[in-house]
């Protein structure tokens, strides 16, 4: 259920498919090699047997000779390579080879002009569905099947780029020729050298799985842009950390170049339509789609930075570089921009119609005068509920970086306004539980007011609210309570199991281990325990560098990737309400209790007095 919602509010969920699309191509590229080889190996056993029987006329020559290894292999290599593309419906605009083969060194062909990239006009442009930043308004979201080949020049390297990988050189073209020698079957489409990567190679460090460990900011920003493939993950979690490693104008200050790149010198009229077709166009599409995703999903009206940059965006959508080229993107960039400029903290929020009606609360009889011990265990944990979940949902991606919730500098410290919040809460909360039972005079009133909260912990567990479950734990395990040893000992046994495997549940043995599986196993709406969350954070910030070892310019992505892995987990529970109906009365019953708490060193002394030493 927790995968449905996240899959269901994620925009990226596109580019997964087209993952698995893609990969089943390769399969089938992968296959087809195979069957050549077959081939080959067939036809030398054909020309061993030949050579050793009496010599036969060729069908078509009069003199009697045989085809050339070379000729059958070119046959067999073109028809293979002909079904391969013509059959597949994930390859890129290539044209059919059953033209005559052209020399390599020409480095031109025949271009099919129905086969080029749709427009940003096309019908996709108005799908309704999830999408993926870089794919909805084009018409697919990786540029082909086979990457554009890209050979040494002035500055440069070999290599090709890869569509499996995006952004990463695939040097499998001279492994291939040396396995097969020089009648080893060419990739798809012509081999361009300016169609290759801006950013050096040294710039963009990928791990063993084609994702990215590190790089220069230019290299990640056209890691974010690529005009041949599209790494819906490393999109997401580079919008989520961004602001770790860079500013938002900086951000948009390098879409906005890259958005205006300019070709290669020395090109011919004819290399210059291509590149403007297979590189230009879709890096403009992909920076259109990231500027719209950030405006709808990353942008922070509380940053001084964000709302400079939306000035940025306006000014440069009204230009010329962006009005000539792609007006109907900058006519939604700019009404998306004053859009922002007029909402107040509400833009495209996912409504949930709820059919469940909610449930009646249990309220005392006299609401002007609450006394705990009458509130029902079950409606006292609905309404905390209610006030966690409203404070668990204000929490932004922004908060959890750079461990902004412990510094002492005012402006970081106020990134994480909302965590702080509910450390606050859970502190007042838990102060105010040891005085509900240490305002008890008498023993036996002591025990009805543990049992009264192992009841409401109970219930906690039953609503998916960990967060309080987690607080009301730590309250009856502080000191001022836990020392009371004659109180516990009064404590009905029921109470005390009760007790005991909640305690064990919220334990941090094995970093929390039965709580994270129960977490796991739970259906939303939940509230989970954010100090879990807050101490994987500090784990991944101290326990990884910026930047690369022996680096000081490679920004550590790896470290970011680990911090949106929690980031997503925290933002998947904030996506489904509880349908439950508040009662102000006990919510303000609630918070005097929190506003008014005394001190620990008060409570302390309270729990001396009603059991010395």
């Amino acid at each position: 259920m927790v995968m449905a919602i996240q899959s269901a509010t994620d925009l990226l969920a596109v580019g997964q498919t087209l993952d698995l699309a893609l990969n089943t191509a390769l399969a089938t590229e992968k296959a087809a090699q195979s069957l050549v080889v077959a081939a080959r190996a067939l036809v030398q056993e054909k020309e061993m047997a030949d050579n050793s029987a009496p010599l036969a006329r060729a069908p078509n020559d009069p003199y009697g000779r045989k085809p050339s290894m070379a000729t059958i292999m070119d046959r067999t290599t073109e028809e293979i390579m002909y079904n391969h593309d013509n059959d597949s419906d994930i390859e890129p605009d290539l044209a059919p080879r059953s033209a005559p083969k052209q020399p390599h060194s020409a480095m031109s062909s025949q271009r099919n002009r129905s086969d080029s990239q749709p427009s940003i006009f096309s019908a996709h442009s108005n799908q309704s569905g999830p999408f993926t930043p870089g794919t909805e308004y084009s018409g697919r979201g990786i540029q082909g099947g086979f990457p554009f080949p890209t050979s040494t020049g002035e500055g440069g390297f070999g290599g090709v780029a890869n569509s499996a990988t995006p952004g990463r050189y695939d040097m499998r073209g001279e492994k291939v020729k040396k396995m097969l020698g020089d009648d080893a079957p060419g990739r798809g489409g012509a081999q361009y050298w300016f169609l290759g990567y801006d950013y050096q190679q040294a710039d963009l460090v990928l791990n063993a799985e084609g994702g990215v460990k590190g790089g220069t900011l230019p290299a990640l920003i056209e890691r974010l842009t690529l005009h041949d493939g599209l790494d819906s993950n490393f999109i997401a979690t580079f919008l989520l950390t961004y602001r770790s490693f860079t500013s938002t104008k900086e951000l948009f200050t390098y879409l906005f170049h890259r958005f205006t790149i300019q070709p290669p010198m020395g090109l011919d009229p004819e290399e210059l339509e291509i590149w403007t077709e297979k590189k230009l166009t879709p890096i403009r599409l992909r920076v259109f789609n990231i500027i719209k995703s950030w405006l709808e999903t990353y942008y922070l009206e509380d940053e001084a930075d964000d709302r400079e940059a939306l000035a940025m965006i306006k000014d440069f959508s009204g230009s010329a570089a962006m009005k000539d080229t792609m007006s109907f993107a900058a006519v939604q960039l700019i009404k998306l921009v004053e859009k922002r400029e007029q909402s107040e903290g509400a833009f495209r929020k996912m409504v949930l119609n709820l059919t469940t009606q909610a449930p009646q609360p249990i309220t005392p009889r006299n609401l002007k005068k609450i006394k705990f011990l009458e509130l029902d265990p079950l409606e006292f944990a609905r309404q905390l509920t209610i006030m966690e979940a409203n404070a668990y949902n204000k929490i932004k991606p922004v908060e959890c970086l750079a461990k902004a919730w412990t510094s002492e500098d005012p402006e970081i410290a106020a990134k994480a306004v909302n965590i702080k919040k509910m450390i606050e809460t859970s502190n007042l909360y838990s102060n105010w539980i040891n005085e509900l039972v240490l305002s008890e005079k008498e023993l036996k009133k002591r025990v009805l007011v543990i049992r009264h909260l192992v009841m409401i912990a109970e219930k906690l567990r039953q609503l998916n609210n960990f967060s309080m479950l987690s607080a009301t734990m730590a309250a009856l395990s502080q000191s001022p309570i836990h020392r009371l040893k004659r109180t516990w000992e009064q404590v009905p046994s029921r109470t005390m199991t009760a007790f005991m495997d909640l305690q064990a549940l919220m334990g941090v043995a094995k970093n929390w281990a039965e709580y994270r599986e129960e977490l796991h196993s739970v259906n939303p709406p939940c509230v989970p325990f954010v100090g879990m969350y807050l101490t994987d954070l500090v784990m991944i910030q101290d326990g990884n560098g910026d930047f690369l070892k022996k680096s000081n310019h490679l920004i550590n992505f790896y470290k970011r990737v680990k911090t949106a892995e929690v980031i997503r987990e925290i933002q998947q529970y904030q996506s489904v309400p509880y349908c439950l109906t508040s009662v102000p009365e006990i919510q303000s019953f609630i918070r005097r209790g929190q506003d008014c708490t005394k001190s620990v060193a008060d409570l302390y002394e309270m729990s001396l007095q009603l059991e010395p030493r």
